[in-house]
This record gives structure tokens, C-alpha cells and sequence, in this order.
């Protein structure tokens, strides 16, 4: 646990999984507020996600509004923007998103087992046979072409791997698995780290840490990024809840815990810093029109 634990940031930090205002969900923050507190902390910038579709408007005016540090968005492929929608994803990366997440609240996955194996719906990426929906390929055609991040969200363990192993195949250079914790995905260590060895990036995630979820202890996870090394691993928050605590704050509390647990403050900065920035580029935030 990270309880009276001092809050430490390197600095520089880029966290690539928060929340904010405006949401369907209640947020602790809104963009502006979390970006500027952000850089009063000394982070390099921040990518803002949301279930409800597109953050990459946000993340534009967001980085306009405080100045001085980035702001990433991108699109979520649920239901709201027509789930596997190639045209959304296209307007999404056009304007200058940085990420394209495969379904999280709409996922038949995330569905399923929220609802104890009662509800049936919801968005699957393979097809009767177990390949990807058409959809899925134009997806990663879009995704390759404009040098984005294909991040795996809500889905199963079996489509994440159908999902990686294709995008790999057609030439999808940058790959992050949403919060490998998550007890509903099924990564074990093993396939976590098969997943590390074709170039795929791995979230540690603050959130899957603290109640309800309690998916993994910090210890286990430090004991995990060790097993797994600092090279494949990024450290986010996933936060945004007003019943946890702020982005920032629990990302300092976060960084306190792999301290403390045995986790190097060189390996948090790779994780934290020198990572993300790997997977979003030097771009600042959206362009506008290609």
C-alpha cells in the first residue's frame, strides 16, 4: 500500500492514461486543471482519454489554454462513435491523435464480466472464424499510416492477442496494452513478457492498485517490472475519479510505492518519462488537417 507514503516525480514525467472533464463519469479534474497542475509538477505532458469517443479537440485547446507542456488525445471505439468506425478514426488521427483505443466500456469483455457473465453484448473485434472483423483491418491500415498508437483497451486476452499479432504482421509499429493487470484481461507474467519480446508495450497502472479494484499490490508489481524489465513497461494512473486521488498527486504516490518496493528512481524516469515520449512522438499536440 502507498499509505503515508512521500509523493516523488522525476521529472519530465508523460502520463499517457487519465481522465478529466467534461465526462458521462464524474472527474475529480478538468483538462485545463490537470494539465496545469501537471506542469506546476514538472511533468512533459499528459494524453487524456475518455470512453465517450474523441479527446483530441481537448487535448488541442487544452495545450493552447496552459501552454509550456504537451497535451495528447485520442479516440475510444465504443459505441458512441459507432464502435470499429474506420472514419472516426481516420478524422480522429487526422486532426492530430496520437492514439486509437479498441473498445473499453463497450467491450463485450468488459461487458460480460461486469454483469457476471449475464450480458452478452457489446463489441467483439473477431469474426466467427477468430480473425479480425474487417472493420479491425482498416483500422490498423489507418493506424500504421499515420504512425499512431493501437492501444488494446477493454478487449479479452484472446483478442488482444489475434489484435497484436496482426497489427505486428501489417507493420503497426507502436502497441500498448491497457493496464496488463486487469484481472478480466488474463495476461499472465509469462504472456506479458511475450508480449514485451515482440516490441509491445506494457501498462502498470496506479488504479488496478487501489480499492475496489485491488487487482495487484505494489510489491507484486515491482516485483513483476523486475521480472519483466523497465524497457517494455509504462507507469500510469488511470485516475480522474474524485474518490482516488488526483492524476497527479497518486502518480507521485505511485512512483513513492516501486520506490519503496525496489524499483529504482533511473528505471521509474524510463517507465515515466523516456516511454511514453517513445510512443507519441515529438509532435506537441493535434495539427489540425492532412
Amino acid at each position: 500500500m502507498t499509505t503515508g507514503l512521500v509523493q516523488w516525480l522525476p521529472e519530465g514525467a508523460f502520463d499517457v492514461h487519465l481522465h478529466s472533464s467534461p465526462s458521462l463519469h464524474k472527474r475529480i479534474m478538468n483538462d485545463f486543471e490537470v494539465l496545469e497542475k501537471a506542469k506546476r509538477a514538472g511533468y512533459a505532458g499528459l494524453a487524456i482519454k475518455a470512453h465517450e469517443g474523441s479527446t483530441v479537440e481537448r487535448a488541442y485547446l487544452a495545450a493552447e489554454h496552459v501552454g509550456g507542456i504537451r497535451c495528447a488525445g485520442g479516440i475510444v471505439l465504443n459505441d458512441a462513435v459507432g464502435g470499429i468506425n474506420p472514419d472516426a478514426v481516420e478524422t480522429a488521427l487526422r486532426l492530430g491523435g496520437k492514439f486509437v483505443w479498441m473498445p473499453t466500456l463497450s467491450a463485450q469483455c468488459h461487458k460480460l464480466h461486469f454483469s457476471g457473465g449475464k450480458d452478452h453484448s457489446g463489441i467483439c473485434i473477431l469474426d466467427e472464424k477468430g480473425g479480425l472483423v474487417p472493420e479491425a483491418h482498416e483500422v490498423l491500415r489507418l493506424v500504421r499510416e499515420h504512425d499512431a498508437v493501437l492501444a488494446t483497451g477493454h478487449l479479452s486476452n484472446a483478442e488482444i492477442h489475434v489484435l497484436i499479432n496482426e497489427a505486428l504482421s501489417v507493420g503497426v509499429q507502436k502497441i500498448l496494452v491497457n493496464h496488463a493487470d486487469f484481472d478480466f484481461l488474463r495476461l499472465d507474467l509469462s504472456e506479458q513478457a511475450d508480449l514485451a519480446r515482440k516490441g509491445v508495450f506494457l501498462e502498470k497502472c496506479f488504479l488496478m492498485t487501489l480499492p475496489p479494484w485491488n487487482f495487484i499490490d505494489i510489491g507484486t508489481m515491482a516485483e513483476h517490472i523486475r521480472v519483466l524489465g523497465e524497457a517494455c513497461c509504462l507507469l500510469v494512473t488511470d485516475l480522474g475519479q474524485p474518490e482516488n486521488p488526483d492524476p497527479i498527486d497518486g502518480m507521485g504516490l505511485f512512483c513513492a510505492g516501486l520506490v519503496a518496493s525496489g524499483v529504482s528512481e533511473k528505471q521509474c524516469e524510463r517507465m515515466l518519462c523516456v516511454n511514453p515520449q517513445a510512443l507519441i512522438g515529438s509532435q506537441p499536440h493535434a495539427a489540425g488537417p492532412s
